[in-house]
C-alpha cells in the first residue's frame, strides 16, 4: 500500500475511533444510533451524527458499525472454527459452493433470510446442503459485507434513496464470482494478488469490469477471515449481550486512539500479517477481549483503500449516442424500422452530425473511436468513415487561463477533428504565447484520437472539454443519385404530365452505422455500439420544364415539372376564357407533399388540388391534365403553382422548406 494511503488509513481509523466514543459515551445514543443503522433510517442516523458534529464521518461510522456487526453476526450463525483451517487452495472451491448459492432462487433466498433473521439453525442447513460446512465463517462474512455495503449507501446517502433488495445483491455479487470461475486460469493469481494487497497485478487481473467492486468485496470477505483468525487464533465464546459487547469496544477504541501512534502500529502488523507483533500490541493495549473485532475493522479498512485502488473510478466511456438531435439506441424509438425517423418518417440528407459522449483531458489512457458503415442488404462488409467523408467537426473546447495583461481570464476555443492547422493561441504569462492545436486528424482505418491536453492552470496550454460532437458525415460520399431526364431517348425526355421511368427511381438507399473506441496503445476494445439502419437520400434530377414558356433544362433535388396544355400546344400564349389543363409531374423518393392551385386577382379561383402521392414517392397528372374551371375568374394574368415538400432532414427536424415550379397565362 503506497505510504500516502496508509497515512490516510491511520487517520480514518483514529478519526473513526474517536467518533464511536463519542457516541457509546451515552448507552441510548449508542443503541438509537445502531436501530437507525440496522433500520436503515438515514434520516436519524444522519440527524444523530450532526447532533454531535460528526456527519462528515458517517462512512467511517457505518464502517466501523458494520465490522463489528458480522463478527458478533457471524460469531451466532457459524459457530467455531473447523478443526482443519481452511486454506488458500480451497478458494475455488469456497467460490464453488458460493455461486451455487446465489445463483439458485431458493438457496439464495434462505441465505438471505438466514443472515437477515440471525437464524443459526436455517443457515448450517443450508450450508449441509450444499456440502459447504467448511466454509461457514466465509460465507457469512461475505454475505454479512454484502448487506452492509448496502445499508451504508443507504444510511450515508445525501438524499433518499430506495432500499434495493437484499436477494438480488446476493445475486448479483454471486454473479460477479461466477465469471471469476470461468476465468480459473487467472484465478490463483488472482488470489495470491489479494493475500498480498498487490494493487497493481489484481487491477490488472481484473480489468475495467463493472463488476469490480462485488469481485474485490469477495477478496476481502475472506481474506480478512483468513489473516484474524491467523493473527488472533480462536474466536471467542457465544456474547450475551451483542449490543453491551459492541459499545465496550467503541469505548476502547477510542481510548487507543488517545494512545499515540497506537492505530499506526495495529494497522501495520495487520497489514504485514505480523502474529507476534499484532499480538503484543494488543496484549499492550488491553484489546485481547476485541482481538477479532479489531483486526476486522481494520482489515476491512485497509481492503477499502485496496479496492479503490483495483477498481478504480471508471472513466468516462465513448459512446455514439445521437444523430442530429435523434438518439441511435432504439429503446427511444426515434427511428422506424426503416431507417427513417418515428416523427415526420425524414431520411437523412446532406451532412448530418454523429454525437456522442467522449472522455475529458483527464482520462488516464489514450483512446481511439471510429465509424463505420455497411449498406443494406448486409454482408457487404463494412466500411470505413474515412477523412475524405468527414467535413471539420466541432468535438469540444480547449478550455484554458489566457493572459490579458493584466490578469488572467477562463477562455475556450473550438477543438476539431479534420481541420488541419487549426490553432489556439494561449497567452500563458506576461510576453508569453503559444501556439496549441486543437485538432486531431482522421488516422488510417478512420481512427481519430480523443484530445488528452489536461493543463487547466495559469501558464498552462488548457484542458479538452468534449461537446457532444464525434463526427460530421458527408453523407453524399455514401450514396449521391443524379439522373438525366432530359436525354432525347424514348421515354426521354421527360415532359411533365410523364411518370419517371422505373430505372430513373431512386434505390432509396439504406446504411448501417458502426461505432467503436478502442485503447491506442494495446488497440483493446473499450466500447461499440449502433444505428442498426439509417435511410440516406442524396438526388439530383436534370429535366426539361415548360419550354415554351421560360422554361428549359433545370437540376433539382425532386422532379417537379408543372405545363398548361393549351400553352403548350400553342406556343405559350394562348388566352384561355373557360379551362385550364395543368399537366404535371412530381416525384421523390421522401415526398411529402403537394399542392397545385392557381394565384391571380378578382374572386377566389378554384380550389386548390392536393394529389394523392404514391407509395415509391411520385404524383402525377391524371389524362389531359386536371381542369381547373376559370369561366368566372376576372379577365387578368393568372399563375400555376405546383409545390412541394420532402420527407428530409439534416439531423434536426425538417429541411429544404418548399420546391416549387410556375406558369402564367392570361384568362379573357
Amino acid at each position: 500500500m503506497p505510504l500516502e494511503d496508509k497515512q490516510q488509513l491511520f487517520d480514518d481509523l483514529r478519526r473513526s475511533g474517536e467518533a464511536m466514543g463519542r457516541i457509546a459515551e451515552d448507552e441510548t445514543v449508542f443503541r438509537a444510533a445502531l436501530d437507525a443503522f440496522r433500520g436503515e433510517d438515514g434520516e436519524s442516523f444522519q440527524r444523530l451524527l450532526g447532533q454531535f458534529g460528526l456527519a462528515a464521518d458517517c462512512e467511517g461510522i457505518s464502517h466501523w458499525f458494520c465490522a463489528k456487526e458480522c463478527v458478533l453476526l457471524c460469531l451466532e450463525l457459524a459457530g467455531p472454527w473447523p478443526e482443519q483451517p481452511v486454506t488458500v487452495d480451497e478458494l475455488p472451491r469456497f467460490a464453488e459452493i458460493l455461486v451455487k448459492i446465489t445463483q439458485d432462487e431458493e438457496l439464495v433466498e434462505r441465505l438471505a433470510d438466514a443472515v437477515e433473521d440471525r437464524d443459526q439453525h436455517a443457515f448450517s442447513g443450508l450450508l449441509k446442503q450444499v456440502e459447504g460446512e467448511r466454509f461457514a465463517h466465509l460465507l457469512c462474512h461475505w454475505a454479512c459485507q454484502v448487506r452492509c455495503r448496502l445499508r451504508c449507501g443507504i444510511v450515508c446517502s445525501p438524499r433518499p434513496i430506495e432500499p434495493r433488495n437484499f436477494v438480488a445483491e446476493l445475486s448479483v455479487a454471486g454473479s460477479a464470482v461466477r465469471r471469476l470461475l470461468e476465468s480459473r486460469d487467472s484465478l490463483g493469481e488472482l488470489i495470491k494478488g489479494a493475500l498480498e494487497l498487490d494493487c497493481e497485478r489484481v487491477a490488472n487481473l481484473v480489468g475495467d469490469r463493472g463488476d469490480c467492486e462485488y469481485i474485490c468485496l469477495w477478496l476481502c470477505s475472506w481474506r480478512c477471515v483468513l489473516v484474524c483468525r491467523r493473527l488472533c487464533g480462536d474466536l471467542p465464546r457465544a456474547i450475551e449481550s451483542p449490543i453491551e459487547e459492541m459499545r465496550a469496544f467503541a469505548q476502547a477504541v477510542a481510548r487507543v486512539a488517545k494512545v499515540e501512534g497506537a492505530f499506526e502500529r495495529l494497522a501495520e502488523a495487520v497489514l504485514s500479517q505480523n502474529e507476534p507483533a499484532f499480538s503484543a500490541l494488543v496484549k499492550e493495549l488491553e484489546l485481547t477481549r476485541f482481538c477479532h473485532q479489531l483486526c476486522h475493522w481494520i482489515c476491512y479498512e485497509s481492503c477499502e483503500r485496496f479496492c479503490f485502488c483495483i477498481c478504480r473510478p471508471p472513466t468516462t466511456i465513448p459512446l455514439f449516442t445521437h444523430v442530429g438531435s435523434y438518439r441511435v439506441d432504439p429503446i427511444w424509438n426515434d427511428f422506424t424500422a426503416d431507417g427513417t425517423t418515428t416523427a415526420g418518417g425524414l431520411a437523412f440528407t446532406g451532412t448530418i452530425p454523429l454525437i456522442g459522449i467522449l472522455p475529458d483531458g483527464t482520462a488516464p489512457e489514450a483512446e481511439e473511436y471510429r465509424f463505420q458503415t455497411e449498406k443494406y442488404p448486409l454482408g457487404g462488409g463494412r466500411q470505413d468513415v474515412t477523412a475524405a467523408m468527414i467535413p471539420a467537426t466541432v468535438i469540444g473546447q480547449l478550455e484554458y487561463w489566457d493572459w490579458n495583461g493584466l490578469s488572467y481570464t477562463l477562455r475556450s476555443a473550438n477543438y476539431y477533428v479534420n481541420n488541419p492547422g487549426a490553432i489556439a493561441t494561449v497567452n500563458t504569462g506576461p510576453g508569453a504565447s503559444t501556439p496549441v492545436p486543437v485538432n486531431k486528424d482522421v488516422k488510417p482505418g478512420g481512427w481519430i484520437e480523443v484530445p488528452r491536453d489536461n493543463s487547466l492552470t495559469f501558464g498552462g496550454l488548457g484542458r479538452f472539454i468534449p461537446t457532444g460532437g464525434l463526427a460530421n458525415l458527408d453523407t453524399t460520399k455514401l450514396t449521391s443519385e443524379v439522373f438525366d431526364l432530359s436525354v432525347n431517348a424514348p421515354p426521354l425526355p421527360l415532359k411533365a404530365g410523364d411518370s419517371v421511368p422505373a430505372g430513373q427511381k431512386s434505390e432509396k438507399p439504406h446504411f448501417k452505422i458502426y461505432f467503436d473506441a478502442r485503447k491506442v496503445v494495446g488497440g483493446a476494445a473499450v466500447s461499440s455500439n449502433e444505428r442498426v439502419k439509417i435511410a440516406l437520400s442524396n438526388t439530383l434530377y436534370t429535366y426539361i420544364r415548360h419550354p415554351e414558356w421560360a422554361g428549359g433544362p433545370v437540376s433539382t433535388i425532386p422532379v417537379l415539372a408543372v405545363d398548361i396544355v393549351e400553352e403548350a400546344s400553342g406556343g405559350g400564349c394562348v388566352p384561355l376564357s373557360t379551362h385550364v389543363h395543368v399537366v404535371f409531374t412530381a416525384y421523390h423518393p421522401y415526398l411529402a407533399s403537394l399542392d397545385v392551385r392557381l394565384e391571380g386577382p378578382g374572386i377566389p379561383p378554384p380550389a386548390p388540388v392536393n394529389p394523392a402521392i404514391s407509395v415509391d414517392g411520385q404524383a402525377v397528372s391524371p389524362g389531359g391534365g386536371h381542369d381547373f374551371n376559370i369561366a368566372a375568374l376576372t379577365p387578368c394574368a393568372y399563375i400555376v403553382w405546383l409545390e412541394a415538400t420532402l420527407n428530409l432532414t439534416s439531423g434536426y427536424g425538417g429541411v429544404f422548406g418548399t420546391f416549387s415550379d410556375h406558369m402564367a397565362f392570361c384568362k379573357r
